[in-house]
């Protein structure tokens, strides 16, 4: 079985850790701080605002047909519920029932199981090979992959590359 790398260990990088764990894959998940979801822990006032449910195309500086397809196709609610996150609705924002972020954080990193989380740890540099890519890390060794994930920054960039096709689609993080 083939592992992919995530880097970033934010809520996307979670999510995504957490997504590709329940379909059995194996999964190294890289974050260069020393706490992976720490801006969980933060927002909200640290009660984690989990999502806006007004999912208006205008907030999302884009008309791209297939991004309004996937943000309309997501229901913020019955995906946390289903990881065992309850939520609670005020106004138009979404937050865990416990009103504790660090519920959420939990219900992601529940089926570590297949995942590999290694804090500070920086990826400096990805080489695209024939068939995978080598990504450079600091401080440890280089390591191929076939498959590589990069979840950066608030506006997450997801660049899925597989075998030198390079698909990218920009996601807005839940959080």
């Amino acid at each position: 079985m083939e592992t992919t790398v995530i880097i970033g260990a934010g809520a996307s990088g979670l999510i995504c850790g957490h997504e590709l764990a329940k379909s059995n894959h194996n999964v190294i998940i890289l974050e260069q701080s020393n706490k992976a979801g720490r801006k969980i822990l933060a927002s909200g006032n640290g009660r984690c605002n989990l999502s806006n449910t007004n999912l208006d195309m205008y907030f999302y500086n884009t008309d791209e047909s297939k991004i309004k397809r996937i943000i309309h196709a997501f229901d913020a609610r019955k995906y946390f519920n289903q990881i065992g996150v309850m939520t609670r609705q005020v106004g138009t924002l979404l937050y865990p029932r416990s009103n504790q972020s660090l519920t959420v954080k939990n219900a992601l990193m529940n089926n570590f199981d297949q995942v590999a989380l290694i804090e500070e740890c920086q990826a400096k540099n990805i080489i695209v090979k024939k068939d995978g890519y080598i990504v450079k890390l600091q401080p440890l060794n280089n390591i191929f992959f076939l498959f590589v994930i990069i979840l950066l920054l608030q506006q997450a960039h997801l660049l899925l590359y597989y075998q030198a096709k390079i698909v990218m689609i920009w996601l807005n993080c839940l959080i």
